[in-house]
Formats: C-alpha cells, structure tokens, sequence
C-alpha cells in the first residue's frame, strides 16, 4: 500500500485522490472542483508534487430491505 493513501489533519482522516500534479494551478483547479461537490479538501507539496487529500462527512444514511 502506498504511504501516501492516507493522511490526518486535524485529527480527522483524509484520503489521497490518486493523483500527482506538477503544478500548484492544477492543484488548486483540482481543489475546487472538490470543494465545490461538498469534500473537506487539504493540498500539499511533497517531493516536487502536488498532491491532494480529501474527506467528506456521511449527512444521511439510507437502508433499504431487498
């Protein structure tokens, strides 16, 4: 498992995206479009990288009997 999958801030969990961006423009586009789907959203510059980490709290759960 990669290292970079999981990181806290906070003490809250984060979740890496997968993705390594060269540039912090592209990051930062990136952030937005998380943000704007309702995710907690932390960038970082690690080792000539851009990476993004992110999270977002269950609102409501729905059980359905099948």
């Amino acid at each position: 498992m990669d290292s970079r999958m999981v990181r806290y801030f906070e003490k809250k969990k984060f979740m890496w995206d997968g993705s390594s961006y060269q540039s912090d423009e592209e990051a930062k586009k990136k952030e937005v479009e998380y943000k704007q789907k309702g995710f907690d959203v932390k960038r970082l510059y690690e080792n000539g990288e851009y990476l993004i980490y992110t999270r977002r709290e269950v609102k409501e759960v729905i059980v359905t009997n099948k």
